[in-house]
Protein backbone atom coordinates (compact mmCIF):
# COMPACT_ATOMS: atom_id res chain seq x y z
CA UNK A 1 0.00 0.00 0.00
CA UNK A 2 1.47 3.63 -1.07
CA UNK A 3 -0.11 7.08 -0.63
CA UNK A 4 -0.97 7.94 -4.28
CA UNK A 5 -1.50 11.97 -3.87
CA UNK A 6 -1.53 14.22 -0.44
CA UNK A 7 -2.07 18.20 -0.88
CA UNK A 8 -4.21 20.73 1.33
CA UNK A 9 -6.85 23.28 0.17
CA UNK A 10 -7.71 26.81 2.64
CA UNK A 11 -11.49 26.86 2.23
CA UNK A 12 -11.81 30.13 4.33
CA UNK A 13 -13.63 32.44 1.79
CA UNK A 14 -12.05 30.39 -0.99
CA UNK A 15 -14.67 29.44 -3.49
CA UNK A 16 -12.31 28.93 -6.26
CA UNK A 17 -10.55 25.81 -3.89
CA UNK A 18 -13.71 24.43 -2.88
CA UNK A 19 -14.28 23.71 -6.60
CA UNK A 20 -10.91 22.65 -7.03
CA UNK A 21 -11.48 20.03 -4.13
CA UNK A 22 -14.58 19.11 -5.53
CA UNK A 23 -12.98 18.11 -8.71
CA UNK A 24 -9.82 15.87 -6.82
CA UNK A 25 -12.64 13.98 -5.39
CA UNK A 26 -14.96 13.34 -8.41
CA UNK A 27 -12.20 11.95 -10.42
CA UNK A 28 -10.89 9.53 -7.76
CA UNK A 29 -10.73 6.08 -8.93
CA UNK A 30 -13.94 4.25 -7.06
CA UNK A 31 -12.33 1.72 -5.03
CA UNK A 32 -9.53 4.54 -4.33
CA UNK A 33 -9.24 4.47 0.11
CA UNK A 34 -9.19 8.72 0.75
CA UNK A 35 -8.30 10.10 4.20
CA UNK A 36 -9.40 13.15 4.48
CA UNK A 37 -9.58 16.17 7.59
CA UNK A 38 -10.07 20.00 8.52
CA UNK A 39 -7.99 21.88 10.54
CA UNK A 40 -9.07 25.36 12.05
CA UNK A 41 -12.10 25.43 9.87
CA UNK A 42 -13.40 23.47 6.80
CA UNK A 43 -17.12 24.57 7.42
CA UNK A 44 -16.89 28.12 5.71
CA UNK A 45 -17.05 27.20 1.42
CA UNK A 46 -18.24 24.06 2.71
CA UNK A 47 -20.46 24.01 -0.60
CA UNK A 48 -23.06 22.00 -1.62
CA UNK A 49 -20.76 20.24 -4.23
CA UNK A 50 -18.33 19.49 -2.57
CA UNK A 51 -20.41 17.96 0.45
CA UNK A 52 -22.02 15.63 -2.35
CA UNK A 53 -18.84 14.59 -3.36
CA UNK A 54 -17.78 14.15 0.03
CA UNK A 55 -20.40 12.04 0.75
CA UNK A 56 -19.28 9.86 -2.40
CA UNK A 57 -16.42 8.93 -0.06
CA UNK A 58 -19.21 6.98 2.46
CA UNK A 59 -19.65 9.96 4.38
CA UNK A 60 -22.56 10.28 6.79
CA UNK A 61 -21.69 13.26 8.72
CA UNK A 62 -20.28 15.66 6.84
CA UNK A 63 -23.71 18.26 7.22
CA UNK A 64 -23.37 18.36 10.86
CA UNK A 65 -19.40 20.27 10.73
CA UNK A 66 -19.50 23.45 12.17
CA UNK A 67 -17.84 26.40 11.99
CA UNK A 68 -14.11 25.64 13.43
CA UNK A 69 -15.60 21.73 14.05
CA UNK A 70 -13.37 18.70 13.61
CA UNK A 71 -14.59 16.15 11.23
CA UNK A 72 -11.86 13.43 10.27
CA UNK A 73 -12.84 10.48 7.58
CA UNK A 74 -11.55 7.03 6.16
CA UNK A 75 -13.83 6.54 3.49
CA UNK A 76 -13.60 4.75 0.04
CA UNK A 77 -14.17 6.19 -3.19
CA UNK A 78 -17.80 5.08 -4.07
CA UNK A 79 -18.64 3.83 -0.68
CA UNK A 80 -22.57 4.16 0.28
CA UNK A 81 -23.21 6.21 3.36
CA UNK A 82 -23.46 3.63 6.07
CA UNK A 83 -20.67 1.32 4.67
CA UNK A 84 -19.16 -0.28 7.80
CA UNK A 85 -15.49 -0.18 6.60
CA UNK A 86 -16.32 3.22 6.55
CA UNK A 87 -15.04 5.21 9.72
CA UNK A 88 -15.50 9.03 10.58
CA UNK A 89 -16.39 11.50 13.09
CA UNK A 90 -17.19 15.04 13.57
CA UNK A 91 -17.19 17.22 16.95
CA UNK A 92 -17.92 20.74 17.84
CA UNK A 93 -15.68 23.38 18.17
CA UNK A 94 -14.65 23.04 22.06
CA UNK A 95 -15.32 19.21 22.07
CA UNK A 96 -11.59 18.58 20.96
CA UNK A 97 -10.22 16.38 18.25
CA UNK A 98 -10.48 14.05 15.92
CA UNK A 99 -8.64 10.73 16.01
CA UNK A 100 -9.26 7.90 13.98
CA UNK A 101 -7.35 4.41 13.10
CA UNK A 102 -8.11 1.56 11.04
CA UNK A 103 -5.76 -1.62 9.68
CA UNK A 104 -5.76 -2.46 6.19
CA UNK A 105 -4.29 -6.13 5.06
CA UNK A 106 -3.55 -5.85 1.76
CA UNK A 107 -2.77 -9.65 0.03
CA UNK A 108 0.41 -9.20 -2.47
CA UNK A 109 0.95 -11.04 -5.44
CA UNK A 110 4.52 -11.64 -4.50
CA UNK A 111 6.52 -11.93 -1.11
CA UNK A 112 9.93 -12.81 -0.03
CA UNK A 113 11.60 -15.11 2.20
CA UNK A 114 14.97 -14.93 3.16
CA UNK A 115 17.24 -17.22 5.49
CA UNK A 116 19.65 -16.43 8.26
CA UNK A 117 23.18 -16.12 6.81
CA UNK A 118 24.52 -20.05 6.48
CA UNK A 119 28.16 -21.14 6.86
CA UNK A 120 30.76 -20.87 7.13
CA UNK A 121 31.43 -24.52 5.24
CA UNK A 122 33.94 -26.44 3.01
CA UNK A 123 31.49 -27.19 0.58
CA UNK A 124 27.93 -26.98 -0.81
CA UNK A 125 25.91 -30.09 -1.33
CA UNK A 126 22.47 -29.65 -1.53
CA UNK A 127 19.33 -27.28 -0.57
CA UNK A 128 16.21 -29.10 0.41
CA UNK A 129 12.58 -27.46 0.10
CA UNK A 130 8.77 -28.97 1.08
CA UNK A 131 6.90 -27.08 -0.78
CA UNK A 132 3.85 -26.56 -2.49
CA UNK A 133 2.74 -25.16 -5.72
CA UNK A 134 -0.17 -23.98 -7.08
CA UNK A 135 -0.73 -24.49 -11.17
CA UNK A 136 1.03 -20.48 -12.43
CA UNK A 137 2.58 -20.22 -9.44
CA UNK A 138 5.76 -20.16 -8.88
CA UNK A 139 9.13 -19.64 -6.13
CA UNK A 140 11.94 -18.29 -7.40
CA UNK A 141 15.58 -19.28 -5.26
CA UNK A 142 18.15 -16.19 -4.72
CA UNK A 143 21.68 -17.41 -3.68
CA UNK A 144 23.64 -14.47 -2.15
CA UNK A 145 27.03 -15.95 -1.94
CA UNK A 146 28.91 -13.85 1.20
CA UNK A 147 32.71 -13.32 1.06
CA UNK A 148 34.97 -13.56 3.90
CA UNK A 149 35.03 -10.33 4.12
CA UNK A 150 31.43 -10.21 4.56
CA UNK A 151 30.66 -8.61 0.76
CA UNK A 152 27.61 -9.81 -0.43
CA UNK A 153 26.52 -10.94 -4.18
CA UNK A 154 23.65 -12.14 -5.78
CA UNK A 155 24.27 -15.44 -7.87
CA UNK A 156 22.30 -16.77 -10.76
CA UNK A 157 18.51 -17.25 -9.54
CA UNK A 158 16.60 -20.98 -10.00
CA UNK A 159 12.70 -21.53 -10.01
CA UNK A 160 11.99 -24.99 -7.40
CA UNK A 161 11.42 -27.78 -9.70
CA UNK A 162 11.35 -30.46 -7.27
CA UNK A 163 12.31 -30.71 -3.19
CA UNK A 164 16.16 -31.30 -3.70
CA UNK A 165 18.53 -28.79 -6.28
CA UNK A 166 21.96 -28.73 -6.06
CA UNK A 167 24.21 -26.43 -4.16
CA UNK A 168 27.53 -27.24 -5.85
CA UNK A 169 27.41 -24.20 -8.59
CA UNK A 170 28.80 -22.05 -5.43
CA UNK A 171 32.65 -21.75 -4.82
CA UNK A 172 32.71 -22.61 -1.32
CA UNK A 173 36.28 -20.82 -1.37
CA UNK A 174 35.06 -18.04 -2.77
CA UNK A 175 31.53 -17.86 -0.77
CA UNK A 176 32.54 -19.58 2.74
CA UNK A 177 28.91 -18.04 3.68
CA UNK A 178 25.49 -17.55 1.92
CA UNK A 179 21.99 -16.57 2.43
CA UNK A 180 18.71 -17.86 0.35
CA UNK A 181 16.18 -15.36 -0.63
CA UNK A 182 12.48 -17.03 -1.69
CA UNK A 183 10.56 -15.05 -3.99
CA UNK A 184 6.74 -16.21 -4.03
CA UNK A 185 4.62 -15.10 -6.85
CA UNK A 186 0.48 -15.93 -7.00
CA UNK A 187 -1.07 -17.45 -10.21
CA UNK A 188 -3.88 -15.62 -12.08
CA UNK A 189 -6.24 -17.17 -8.93
CA UNK A 190 -4.24 -15.63 -6.12
CA UNK A 191 -3.22 -18.86 -5.16
CA UNK A 192 -0.20 -18.35 -3.41
CA UNK A 193 2.56 -21.10 -3.09
CA UNK A 194 3.51 -22.24 0.06
CA UNK A 195 7.05 -23.53 2.27
CA UNK A 196 6.93 -26.17 5.23
CA UNK A 197 10.61 -26.74 5.40
CA UNK A 198 13.49 -25.33 4.19
CA UNK A 199 16.99 -27.48 4.59
CA UNK A 200 20.44 -26.94 3.33
CA UNK A 201 23.42 -30.01 3.10
CA UNK A 202 26.73 -28.93 3.69
CA UNK A 203 30.27 -30.07 4.85
CA UNK A 204 31.42 -27.69 7.34
CA UNK A 205 34.66 -25.67 7.36
CA UNK A 206 37.91 -26.71 8.71
CA UNK A 207 38.70 -25.95 12.56
CA UNK A 208 41.82 -25.45 13.70
CA UNK A 209 42.33 -25.61 17.28
CA UNK A 210 45.11 -25.85 20.51
CA UNK A 211 44.64 -26.60 23.94
CA UNK A 212 46.59 -27.64 27.18
CA UNK A 213 45.88 -31.00 26.25
CA UNK A 214 48.04 -30.97 22.94
CA UNK A 215 50.72 -28.29 23.59
CA UNK A 216 53.45 -28.27 26.42
CA UNK A 217 56.88 -27.20 27.34
CA UNK A 218 59.85 -29.28 29.08
CA UNK A 219 60.45 -26.97 32.34
CA UNK A 220 57.97 -24.61 34.21
CA UNK A 221 61.48 -22.77 34.81
CA UNK A 222 65.16 -22.64 33.06
CA UNK A 223 68.53 -21.57 33.59
CA UNK A 224 70.38 -19.54 31.05
CA UNK A 225 72.01 -21.62 28.84
CA UNK A 226 69.60 -24.52 28.61
CA UNK A 227 67.40 -24.95 26.27
CA UNK A 228 63.27 -24.97 26.88
CA UNK A 229 61.91 -27.46 24.41
CA UNK A 230 57.92 -26.60 23.34
CA UNK A 231 56.31 -29.53 21.70
CA UNK A 232 52.47 -28.48 20.38
CA UNK A 233 50.36 -30.01 17.67
CA UNK A 234 48.31 -27.69 15.20
CA UNK A 235 44.25 -29.99 15.01
CA UNK A 236 42.04 -30.04 12.82
CA UNK A 237 39.10 -30.84 14.67
CA UNK A 238 36.20 -29.93 11.34
CA UNK A 239 35.09 -31.30 8.31
CA UNK A 240 37.25 -29.23 5.98
CA UNK A 241 40.75 -29.63 4.94
CA UNK A 242 42.82 -26.11 6.40
CA UNK A 243 45.46 -25.16 3.32
CA UNK A 244 48.29 -23.04 3.42
CA UNK A 245 47.96 -20.93 6.51
CA UNK A 246 50.83 -19.61 8.77
CA UNK A 247 51.55 -21.12 12.06
CA UNK A 248 53.81 -18.53 14.56
CA UNK A 249 55.60 -18.84 17.97
CA UNK A 250 56.55 -15.79 19.52
CA UNK A 251 58.68 -15.27 22.81
CA UNK A 252 57.28 -12.80 25.14
CA UNK A 253 59.12 -11.54 28.75
CA UNK A 254 57.13 -9.80 31.10
CA UNK A 255 53.90 -9.91 28.18
CA UNK A 256 56.06 -7.86 25.91
CA UNK A 257 56.70 -9.73 22.49
CA UNK A 258 60.63 -10.59 22.17
CA UNK A 259 61.76 -12.05 18.93
CA UNK A 260 59.65 -14.64 16.80
CA UNK A 261 60.81 -18.46 17.33
CA UNK A 262 58.82 -19.74 14.11
CA UNK A 263 57.23 -18.51 11.68
CA UNK A 264 56.25 -21.50 8.89
CA UNK A 265 53.15 -22.61 6.39
CA UNK A 266 51.88 -26.17 6.46
CA UNK A 267 50.40 -26.75 3.20
CA UNK A 268 46.99 -29.07 4.65
CA UNK A 269 45.67 -30.70 7.59
CA UNK A 270 43.21 -32.77 6.90
CA UNK A 271 40.08 -33.17 8.96
CA UNK A 272 40.30 -34.96 12.20
CA UNK A 273 44.32 -35.31 11.93
CA UNK A 274 46.93 -33.38 13.27
CA UNK A 275 50.80 -31.77 12.78
CA UNK A 276 53.09 -32.30 15.06
CA UNK A 277 55.74 -29.38 15.76
CA UNK A 278 58.71 -29.46 17.71
CA UNK A 279 60.63 -26.20 18.35
CA UNK A 280 64.05 -25.60 21.42
CA UNK A 281 65.35 -22.63 22.37
CA UNK A 282 68.06 -21.38 24.49
CA UNK A 283 67.44 -18.87 27.28
CA UNK A 284 70.39 -17.03 26.91
CA UNK A 285 71.67 -14.26 29.67
CA UNK A 286 71.22 -11.05 27.00
CA UNK A 287 67.18 -12.68 26.64
CA UNK A 288 67.26 -11.83 30.50
CA UNK A 289 65.20 -13.28 33.57
CA UNK A 290 61.99 -13.58 35.20
CA UNK A 291 58.91 -14.28 33.63
CA UNK A 292 58.90 -15.36 30.04
CA UNK A 293 55.83 -17.67 27.69
CA UNK A 294 55.77 -18.97 24.49
CA UNK A 295 52.36 -17.86 22.58
CA UNK A 296 51.30 -20.30 19.81
CA UNK A 297 49.19 -18.75 16.82
CA UNK A 298 47.26 -21.11 14.66
CA UNK A 299 46.60 -19.48 10.97
CA UNK A 300 48.00 -16.15 11.99
CA UNK A 301 47.42 -14.83 8.74
CA UNK A 302 43.53 -15.30 9.56
CA UNK A 303 43.65 -17.23 6.14
CA UNK A 304 41.23 -20.09 6.96
CA UNK A 305 37.80 -19.44 7.33
CA UNK A 306 36.44 -21.11 10.60
CA UNK A 307 33.38 -21.30 12.97
CA UNK A 308 35.66 -20.22 15.68
CA UNK A 309 38.91 -18.40 15.87
CA UNK A 310 39.17 -18.06 19.47
CA UNK A 311 40.96 -21.57 19.65
CA UNK A 312 43.87 -20.70 17.79
CA UNK A 313 46.28 -19.41 20.42
CA UNK A 314 47.85 -20.52 23.33
CA UNK A 315 50.15 -19.31 25.71
CA UNK A 316 52.68 -21.58 28.09
CA UNK A 317 54.56 -19.67 30.60
CA UNK A 318 57.78 -20.57 32.25
CA UNK A 319 60.29 -18.29 34.17
CA UNK A 320 64.22 -17.98 33.80
CA UNK A 321 66.83 -17.74 36.48
CA UNK A 322 70.44 -17.27 36.07
CA UNK A 323 72.69 -19.96 36.05
CA UNK A 324 73.75 -20.82 39.66
CA UNK A 325 75.42 -24.00 38.93
CA UNK A 326 78.21 -24.31 36.11
CA UNK A 327 81.41 -23.10 38.17
CA UNK A 328 83.84 -20.09 36.79
CA UNK A 329 86.55 -22.56 37.60
CA UNK A 330 85.51 -24.69 34.65
CA UNK A 331 86.46 -22.15 32.21
CA UNK A 332 89.51 -22.24 29.80
CA UNK A 333 91.59 -19.29 29.42
CA UNK A 334 94.83 -18.47 26.80
CA UNK A 335 95.60 -15.67 24.94
CA UNK A 336 98.01 -14.85 21.87
CA UNK A 337 100.29 -12.21 20.44
CA UNK A 338 100.23 -11.58 17.41
CA UNK A 339 98.96 -14.88 16.17
CA UNK A 340 101.20 -16.94 18.87
CA UNK A 341 101.27 -18.31 22.51
CA UNK A 342 104.16 -16.77 24.29
CA UNK A 343 105.69 -18.12 27.83
CA UNK A 344 107.52 -16.30 30.79
CA UNK A 345 110.44 -14.18 29.02
CA UNK A 346 109.27 -14.16 25.97
CA UNK A 347 109.93 -10.74 23.82
CA UNK A 348 106.82 -9.27 22.17
CA UNK A 349 106.16 -5.88 19.93
CA UNK A 350 105.25 -2.99 21.46
CA UNK A 351 102.12 -2.89 19.70
CA UNK A 352 100.82 -6.42 19.63
CA UNK A 353 97.20 -7.82 18.81
CA UNK A 354 96.17 -9.80 22.00
CA UNK A 355 93.59 -12.34 21.45
CA UNK A 356 92.04 -13.70 24.14
CA UNK A 357 89.99 -17.51 24.00
CA UNK A 358 87.27 -18.01 26.76
CA UNK A 359 85.73 -21.68 26.94
CA UNK A 360 82.71 -21.36 29.31
CA UNK A 361 80.14 -23.22 29.23
CA UNK A 362 78.13 -21.42 31.71
CA UNK A 363 75.96 -18.55 29.49
CA UNK A 364 76.00 -14.88 30.78
CA UNK A 365 76.69 -11.63 28.61
CA UNK A 366 80.20 -11.20 28.01
CA UNK A 367 80.10 -7.89 26.95
CA UNK A 368 79.04 -6.93 30.69
CA UNK A 369 81.49 -5.52 32.72
CA UNK A 370 79.72 -6.87 35.57
CA UNK A 371 80.57 -10.00 34.58
CA UNK A 372 83.60 -9.76 33.15
CA UNK A 373 86.95 -7.27 33.22
CA UNK A 374 90.15 -7.73 31.18
CA UNK A 375 93.48 -6.37 32.88
CA UNK A 376 97.07 -5.82 31.27
CA UNK A 377 99.62 -5.33 33.62
CA UNK A 378 96.90 -5.06 36.36
CA UNK A 379 95.08 -1.84 34.92
CA UNK A 380 91.77 -2.82 33.43
CA UNK A 381 90.83 -2.49 29.41
CA UNK A 382 88.23 -0.15 28.36
CA UNK A 383 85.26 -1.58 26.63
CA UNK A 384 85.86 0.68 23.70
CA UNK A 385 89.20 -1.05 23.42
CA UNK A 386 87.71 -4.34 23.34
CA UNK A 387 86.46 -6.33 20.35
CA UNK A 388 84.51 -9.66 20.52
CA UNK A 389 83.66 -12.59 18.59
CA UNK A 390 81.66 -15.57 18.57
Amino acid sequence: MAVDTATWFQLFDNRPNALALTELINNIPGGKIVVMGVSDDGQHRLISELRTAIKTLGSEVIDQLQFRGSWAIIGRKGASPGDPDIIEEVKGPYDGSVYLEKEYIVPNQTGYLTTERLGPVSSWDTLYVNHEIPNGASIDVIPIGIRKSQQEDTLSTFSLSSQYTSLDFINPNTYPYSKLRFKFTQNAQAESPTISEIGVSHRNAPELAINYQVANIAKDTVMHGEQQNLSFRVSNVGEGRAFNFHNKVDLYKDNIFQKTLLDSIIAYVNPDTFEVINLSYTLLAEDGKGNFKFLIELDAGNKVVELYEDNNKFELPFIVVEDTVTSVASALVSASFDGYEIYDGDYVSPDPQIDVFLDYQGSFNITDTNSVRVLLNQKQISQSQLRYKE
